[in-house]
């Protein structure tokens, strides 16, 4: 009896043991990805199909992009990398840099140079664009007619790059496609490529979009069907710092933490699923009611099919006409099943596990809804700034990398390419105290400007310039002020003293100021002068005023 009883202990042990191994793991553990191909894959499924963390994650990548700083005094090169940069799309290419970065936890990054294939016959030596000349695949070889022997043959293959900016392309590598050879004791990593299927598929059927524009090192690989190694130095891994493990030339997603708390999410979506399914139509059922009091039912009394029918017509009228009232003879009730699915939703566990995936992605709760308060938020933004920083330092160089193969491509001198300064927080503080310490001569203009991204010497000419249109205006308005001046008091002097008086009283009401700067210039007639009162003269204008001398 002992022995059964712990034989059955054994085996509901064993039977735990297989559900649950270990007491610190549980169901979504059981179905952790085993390998770091099949980890790309869950992230990027969670990145497309989980709204909080696609929403995450494009903020992260988005965020900490500025503008471009080239470091050169010379404008016509600066002027001529600008616009590299903005057809090559550089500042886009930048936010799926980031986006594989923050998914895959690695990033491959690569420059197609463009280059024009030309086709060599065998025969005769002649070269021909291979994109004006006809011919087929057989076995990895064109073959065709050459245009000047008029035979038929097979053609050498020779790429010649075009030396131009047009059709420069940044591109990213599908890490799925990529292996890494690494020694861990040197740390050399060597990167590999495994042409898609796709890719296969074009290059063996000879497709002119694969044959016309695809390096020969990737034709050559996929025609010995091995995988196709990338020249030293030619592309650019990005990968996510992570502890040191098995794993170690790989970066690590930033999904990786969250995977448990994805799948609870999805757990308690499936179950509002099925509720909803369940629970949120109510089932109606009508019957006949029973009334109050020693009343026989009428079940027991009336033929209940005839009461069905009854009923159905007088749903099928209502259906008709939402309007219609129907009288019945007898008592109909009414009843439900179901309908309570509100009260069983599990929307605040739902909302508390995106709060934690929003955590583990290293964004606090709330910030994506703006309920980050100004005290707790100052924080939180320093914290969330110095990691866009050290993001931004990589992106950086990834942008000199870039930038260096480009200028070798153009055979130019090597520039210094970098972002602006990344400020997130206001820093009100701070900049209240820089403006006080550069009203007070402790601090120049130029590094108080450059905090709000502006320079003191354009400024500086912006405020000359200002000032000389403000004293142009200003001399403009005082020589017309002067020649309307001039003109009332001509006018004036000429009237006769009623309409003189008249006039002056009226401008003394509505035009004070005017008045004020007439009256002392306006001749008095002898009438109104004291018997000691010289006549007043009229002022001399400015000659620069265009005016004269008039005594009267």
């Amino acid at each position: 009896m002992d022995n059964s009883f712990q034989f059955l202990t054994a085996m509901h042990s064993l039977q735990q043991r297989a559900y649950y191994p270990s007491p610190f793991f549980d169901v979504a553990r059981l179905y952790m990805p085993n390998n770091v191909k099949e980890m790309f894959k869950w992230c990027r499924f969670y990145f497309y199909t989980h709204p909080v963390v696609s929403q995450v994650i494009t903020r992260l990548a988005e965020y900490p992009i500025t503008d471009f700083v080239i470091d050169t005094s010379d404008k016509e090169i600066k002027e001529k990398y600008l616009e590299i940069f903005r057809v090559i799309k550089m500042r886009a290419f930048l936010i799926k840099f980031a986006l594989d970065y923050f998914v895959y936890g690695n990033c491959f990054a690569s420059i197609h140079f463009p280059f024009s294939r030309f086709l060599g016959c065998k025969l005769c030596g002649q070269k021909v664009n291979i994109r004006d000349i006809q011919y087929k695949i057989y076995n990895y070889t064109p073959k065709g007619v050459c245009k000047k022997c008029c035979r038929e043959t097979e053609f050498n293959i020779d790429d010649v790059r075009m030396g131009n900016t047009t059709g420069i392309r940044l591109r990213t590598w599908n890490p799925l496609n990529i292996d890494i050879e690494y020694n861990e004791i040197s740390g050399e990593r060597y990167y590999y490529y495994l042409p898609s299927g796709r890719v296969r598929r074009g290059i063996m059927s000879g497709s002119p979009v694969y044959w016309e524009s695809t390096p020969m090192w990737v034709i050559e690989a996929i025609k010995d069907n091995k995988v196709a190694q990338f020249a030293d130095g030619k592309i650019f891994h990005f990968a996510r710092p992570s502890v040191t493990d098995e794993l170690d030339e790989w970066g690590k997603s930033i999904i990786l933490p969250v995977l448990r708390e994805i799948f609870h999410f999805y757990t308690l979506r499936k179950a509002q699923e099925s509720i909803c399914i369940d629970r949120i139509i109510p089932l109606r059922f009508l019957y006949p009611e029973t009334q109050a009091g020693n009343i026989e039912p009428l079940y027991i009394k009336a033929d209940l099919g005839e009461w069905k029918e009854r009923i159905e017509e007088e749903l099928k009228k209502w259906k008709a006409d939402p309007l219609y009232i129907s009288i019945m003879p007898f008592p109909v009730g009414m009843d439900t099943i179901g309908g309570e699915a509100k009260a069983l939703m599990v929307f605040p566990e739902m909302e508390a596990t995106n709060n934690m995936i929003e955590n583990g992605l290293g964004m606090p709760s709330g910030f994506m809804r703006g309920q980050i308060t100004y005290s707790g938020g100052n924080v939180v933004l320093r914290m969330m700034e110095n990691s866009f920083i050290t993001d931004r330092d990589q992106r950086e160089e990834f942008l000199q990398w870039a930038t260096n193969e480009i200028s070798s491509y153009l055979k130019t001198d090597k520039l210094t390419v970098k972002m602006k300064d990344f400020r997130m927080a206001e820093e009100m503080e701070k900049k209240h105290l820089l403006a006080s310490l550069n009203d007070s001569g402790k601090l120049s203009d130029d590094t108080f400007l450059s905090e709000f991204d502006l320079s003191a010497k354009k400024e500086m000419e912006k405020i000359m310039q200002e000032s000389a249109d403000k004293q142009e205006k200003y001399l403009e308005v005082n020589v017309r002020l002067s020649d309307s001046i001039r003109g009332w008091i001509n006018q004036l002097n000429e009237m006769d003293e009623e309409q003189r008086n008249m006039i002056m009283s009226r401008m003394q009401q509505e035009m004070p100021n005017m008045h004020a700067t007439i009256a002392p210039k306006i001749a008095l007639p002898a009438s109104n002068r004291t018997p000691n009162e010289a006549p007043r003269e009229n002022p001399v204008m400015p000659p620069e005023a265009g005016g004269a001398s008039a005594n009267r």
